[in-house]
Parts: C-alpha cells; sequence; structure tokens
C-alpha cells in the first residue's frame, strides 16, 4: 500500500513539474541584428564613422580591456583602443540618434587589417538623406560636408604664412607656417621642404599629447590625437617642397604637457619631431 502510495505521488509531482515548465522559445530569425566582426589593437587607432549621431554606445568589457570615446565636437565618430593586447573577445552595441542599432563582435589583433570604417555606405538611402554624396563626419550642431573641408584646406593654404617653429633633420625640413580655426577645427598648416636628391616618401604622421617631463621610474603618457583630415601628400620629390594641412578638434594643452606632431619617413630614417606650444595655439587665426 506504502509503495503504491509513494508511486502515486512521485507521478503527481512529475506532472504538476511538466505541467509548470515554461515552454523556452527562440526568438525569429527575422529578429536578429546582423553583427559585424571589429578587430582592435593595442598600438592602432580604430575609427567607425555612422550615419548620424552616436547617442549610447554599450560595450561588453571595461576600459581594461579595451577603451571606447567620442571626440569632443564631433557626433556621429567613436573611436576605438586596446588598453591591454590579447584581451577576451568581446561585444559592442552603438546606438544613434535615428533609432538604429549596430552590433559588433570585438577581438584584439596586434595589426588589425582595416582601422577606419565608414558605416554610412551601409545604407544609401541614409546617406541620401543626411549627406552629400561623400560627406560622413557630423561636428557639434551640423555635418560639415566634404566639399567644404575640401575648400578650407584649400584657403589655409593660399594664406600668407607665419613661421612659428621648425625642425630639421638630413636635408629634410619641418615647419609650422599657420594655424587657423573654423567649426570647432584647428587646421594646421605645415610647409614640408626636401633640399636633397632622395624623394622623401611619407609614411604617416602623430599628434599626441604628452607629460613635459618623466619620472625616472615611470614611462611618458601619451594621448594620441586622431586628426579629422590629413592631407594626401604621399611624397616630397628631391629639391621640392608643398605645404601639408591636418585637421583636429579644437583643444588647448594643459599644464605640464606638450603637444608633438611627427612625420615618419616611410622604408627609412629621416623621422620628423615638432613641438606645438599654447602659446601657437592662442595667436590662431580664424578663417
Amino acid at each position: 500500500m506504502r509503495n503504491k502510495i509513494l508511486t502515486a505521488v512521485i507521478f503527481i509531482t512529475f506532472v504538476n513539474t511538466a505541467i509548470c515548465q515554461p515552454v523556452v522559445t527562440p526568438l525569429p530569425v527575422s529578429t536578429f541584428i546582423s553583427h559585424y566582426h571589429l578587430e582592435i589593437g593595442y598600438n592602432f587607432t580604430t575609427v567607425l564613422i555612422f550615419p548620424d549621431p552616436v547617442k549610447a554606445p554599450d560595450k561588453g568589457k571595461s576600459d581594461q580591456e579595451f577603451i571606447m570615446q567620442k571626440q569632443s565636437g564631433v557626433e556621429n565618430v567613436l573611436i576605438l583602443k586596446a588598453a591591454r593586447r590579447d584581451f577576451t573577445s568581446s561585444n559592442l552595441h552603438v546606438f544613434t540618434a535615428s533609432g538604429k542599432v549596430y552590433a559588433f563582435d570585438v577581438s584584439y589583433a596586434d595589426s588589425p587589417h582595416c582601422t577606419t570604417f565608414d558605416l554610412t555606405r551601409l545604407d544609401s538611402q541614409a546617406v541620401a538623406a543626411n549627406y552629400t554624396a561623400d560627406s560622413p563626419i557630423w561636428f557639434t550642431g551640423k555635418p560639415l560636408a566634404a566639399q567644404e573641408l575640401a575648400d578650407n584646406v584649400n584657403r589655409v593654404k593660399a594664406f600668407r604664412t607665419a613661421s612659428f617653429k621648425k625642425v630639421k633633420k638630413d636635408k629634410i625640413r619641418l615647419k609650422l607656417q599657420s594655424i587657423r580655426l573654423k567649426d570647432d577645427l584647428i587646421y594646421f598648416v605645415f610647409d614640408l621642404a626636401n633640399a636633397s636628391a632622395i624623394t622623401y616618401p611619407v609614411d604617416f604622421i602623430r599628434l599626441y599629447i604628452q607629460d613635459q617631463k618623466k619620472d625616472k621610474r615611470t614611462s611618458f603618457q601619451q594621448n594620441e590625437i586622431t586628426p579629422y583630415f590629413k592631407d594626401t601628400v604621399t611624397a616630397i620629390p628631391a629639391y621640392s617642397h608643398c605645404k601639408y594641412v591636418i585637421a583636429v578638434p579644437s583643444f588647448t594643452i594643459p599644464d605640464n604637457k606638450k603637444v608633438l606632431f611627427e612625420m615618419y619617413e616611410l622604408n627609412g630614417g629621416r623621422n620628423l619631431k615638432l613641438e606645438i606650444k599654447n602659446r601657437y595655439l592662442y595667436h590662431a587665426k580664424p578663417l
């Protein structure tokens, strides 16, 4: 009798459990948002340009894994960089003003295959609604059209120049000639002169803020300033010179810091470094 009662209790318990067990239904495939694979590196800055202003990015990892930030004065550009090498893969969701969500699976790479992505090209309708054909950058208050940016660059090159500072190495001279301001952008105009018989191929440039002094026990802290425009000059022929322009969001230099501009020669050693002082910035003229 006891065995029959025990069997009945077990059966009733099993039935109740089965009835109360919730039914798990997977979300329909039609609701999935495509994820994009994104590689970021420790020595590289990755730039994402979105069709409209970024409102609320969210990442699965803390700043100990990778760094994500918006630059002051720019609404639709997100910058990412690895905070440490070989971090564990994670994800990133970016919400924009139009209500769209962009999903990324983020992983580490010592040398990412690509570091600049124009996501406006994912949606031709968004491009048509918000931009001219090739104007993906939104500055605070309004988008800056590519043609307007090109016109500004041509204007700063045409102005009468003043020499702020210059450096020389192996018959290559780098001189800061002019600083202009417009639409929360600083335009730096450099003059590059090659007094040698060997062409100077430009590899890459850097602009960054660095500590003035270094404690013997610590390394320099460097914060990259990502240009939102840099010139297309790829080489300075022998016995010639040219103007080179970069544009960055307006800034001033904190106490005990300095700003350095560097230009590197491709497959060569004629690398140049020039310091930009606060007093130069304060003498910048409107465009």
